[in-house]
């Protein structure tokens, strides 16, 4: 195929904006489209190269993994190999194990799998994972296994239909999937597979009709160009992706592909020498920046600033540079092009076998707890919490069909019963819940769904089905029984939108929640929460969690930082004024509630705010309060059962 230097210009344009975009530049909310921009691109070349060896009756599938192994790997291996010794000295053990896991699917081409089963893609903790990005190359890696065989069977067979057709159920797929299961859509290749598609029939396009011209290649090519920045400047992680919307910047690609002809604008401009020169370093580029990102924000005490986040980007580029002149071209058309395809196959076998043999020891080893005597006592916290008692129902789990109601029914909940509903912060507390309350002859069932605000009659974007059930089903789950019902959640997040920024360096605000009454007469969220709460109270004892103190760090991660990296040992405290200030609202609406005569209010800031300080602990002698940013630990899940006691009524 003949070179096209505005296609590295595109290249270009998809890698910076992903790269600003995991910085935190806040004027590319959409940035992490890049990654679609890559798969059309990738579809593109890939079909137009097989296409022409198809033609030639010179396809060959060992030449075409050859080439792809070239391509791939070496860049890819000295990112892990530069990757893993900072690991070994900065991360956690959980985190470290984590890694291992995810080298694992880095050498079996299964990295999405092991993504999508895990930590969603724009979560806060997700940004700690050095090899997040690699989700894109196994699914690059997966169609590279499938797609050249099936290109050699339809070809000369109405090889444009059949991949028009398989275009258009992979997109169906997403809009379907999207809706449904979003971390699905964004992970899998069936989801994506459309973007690759539409790459691959405009490259059978320009195989078998002209490429527009004149002023068709200029309007195209401009709309094109337009389509995609807009994508990435407009559109954000709430956007649902891969879906209908993300066609904007797959079409956009497609007509820059198209369009892009010399003598275009859109030519001229991507072919400038800044583009086309940080176009040929883009894959190691895009194989730099994460774990750069990463690693520095588990060295780091406090979160990054944007400073130090571009410093960081430049970085990346700078390694990229030289892992392209050093490693990339000497494989390709330099001193190692001409090693043979039996070695290049062995030694790519060794270096993927090597690679999930030490993933799979990492992940055996849980993350080397020896290297670090600090984290055994903080990550102690982040194992061991959850609730395997069968009377725990997690709505994300039940089966399709299967009622909620009924499985709170199945408990048999009697006099001693309690019922605990909420968001993710009921499954942090349950285990503890429950052993504290059996120790005064109670029984605990806890109904959770993760992430989810635990109040009937609203929407809220991001959604699941799961979630919208949970929701729908509470009135009949209350309705149910006379116990006593507890209701916590993280309730400012949802009734602002933005998670709690300490002020002091902590999490910030890098995602929100949408969230609107859909029933009754307009109101806001708080007026709705209050006129549900009396609602429940009218029957039944009803008790509030209020809204617990947010530390707004991950505290076992800062108190490892802090022992491991500093000779400071100041306690992990945060400003109770401010705390005071952010939950000011809910509080005043707690007041008011608390008014009715069956609802009570269990205040969680004594537990562990000080009014001789102004400070809210975090850790307690060491032991972490929380085992994240929010979640309480058990250690202060307990006290919070020993405080809900008194609060509850005698069994009736």
């Amino acid at each position: 195929m003949k070179y096209r230097p505005e296609i590295d210009g595109l290249r270009a344009l998809a890698v910076l904006p992903v790269i600003l975009f995991h910085a935190g530049l806040l004027g590319v909310p959409g940035g992490f489209l890049g990654v679609d921009v890559f798969f059309v691109v990738s579809g593109f070349l890939i079909t137009g190269i097989l296409a022409r060896e198809l033609d030639a009756g010179d396809f060959s599938i060992a030449r075409f993994y050859e080439r792809r192994a070239r391509r791939i790997l070496p860049a890819l291996v000295v990112v892990i190999l530069a990757t893993l010794p900072f690991a070994w000295a900065w991360m956690q053990p959980a985190r470290l194990a984590d890694l291992g896991r995810s080298l694992v699917g880095v050498a079996t081409f299964t990295s999405n799998i092991q993504f999508w089963s895990g930590t969603g893609y724009f979560n806060t903790s997700a940004e700690l994972k050095p090899m997040l990005h690699t989700w894109s190359l196994a699914v690059e890696e997966q169609f590279y296994i499938l797609y050249p065989p099936l290109l050699w069977l339809i070809w000369k067979r109405n090889v444009a239909l059949v991949l028009a057709l398989i275009a258009v159920a992979s997109l169906a797929a997403a809009i379907w999937t999207v809706g449904h299961a979003q971390s699905t859509a964004f992970y899998w290749l069936h989801t994506r597979a459309w973007e690759l598609m539409a790459g691959a029939l405009a490259a059978l396009w320009l195989r078998r009709l002209a490429a527009p011209s004149g002023s068709v290649a200029q309007a195209g090519s401009l709309l094109g160009l337009a389509a995609i920045c807009a994508a990435m400047v407009v559109f954000d992680e709430t956007t649902p992706t891969p879906g209908a919307w993300t066609l904007v910047p797959v079409l956009g690609t497609v007509a820059v592909l198209l369009c892009a002809q010399p003598g275009t604008l859109v030519h001229k401009l991507l072919t400038l020498r800044v583009f086309v020169g940080i176009g040929l370093i883009s894959y190691s580029a895009y194989l730099w920046h994460q774990p750069v990102f990463a690693l520095a924000r588990l060295r780091l005490m406090d979160a990054p600033s944007l400073p130090v986040m571009l410093g960081l980007s430049a970085l990346s580029l700078a390694l990229a540079g030289l892992t392209w002149w050093l490693v990339e071209q000497p494989f390709r058309t330099g001193a190692f092009r001409s090693l043979p395809q039996k070695r290049l196959f062995r030694a790519s076998a060794l270096v993927l076998g090597a690679t999930c043999v030490a993933g799979m020891v990492s992940l055996r080893a849980d993350g080397f707890p020896d290297r670090a005597p600090v984290a055994a006592r903080v990550e102690a916290v982040t194992t061991g919490w959850e609730d395997r008692d069968p009377c725990y129902i997690l709505a994300d789990d039940l089966g399709a069909g299967e009622s909620i109601a009924a499985r709170v029914r199945a408990c048999q909940p009697g006099p001693d019963s309690v019922l605990m509903i909420g968001d993710s912060h009921a499954g942090a507390m349950s285990k503890a819940m429950r052993a504290v309350l059996a120790s005064h002859g109670r029984r605990l069932i806890t109904l959770s769904n993760l992430g989810c605000y635990p109040v009937p009659g609203v929407t809220q974007e991001p959604d699941t089905p799961s979630c919208a059930g949970f929701r729908a089903a509470l009135d009949d789950v209350i309705a149910t029984t006379d116990a006593p019902v507890v209701l916590t959640a993280r309730w400012r997040l949802y009734l602002t939108g933005q998670p709690y920024d300490n002020g002091e360096g902590g999490v910030d605000g890098a995602y929100h929640l949408d969230i609107a009454v859909a029933e009754g007469p307009p109101m806001s969220l708080d007026a709705h929460l209050g006129l549900t709460l009396a609602r429940w109270a009218e029957a039944r004892d009803v008790i509030v969690i209020d809204q617990i103190p947010e530390p707004g760090w991950d505290v076992p991660s800062r108190i490892f930082k802090r022992d491991r990296f500093t000779d400071d040992r100041t306690p992990v405290t945060t400003d109770l004024a401010r705390r005071r200030a952010a939950n000011a609202p809910l509080d005043a609406l707690l007041d008011a509630a608390e008014t009715l005569p069956r609802l009570s209010v269990l205040r969680t800031g004594p537990l562990v705010c000080s009014e001789a300080t102004g400070r809210c602990a975090a850790e307690d002698n060491g032991q972490p309060l929380y085992r994240d940013d929010n979640h309480p630990s058990p250690a202060f899940a307990t006290r919070i059962a020993e405080a809900l006691i008194p609060l509850l009524p005698a069994p009736r």
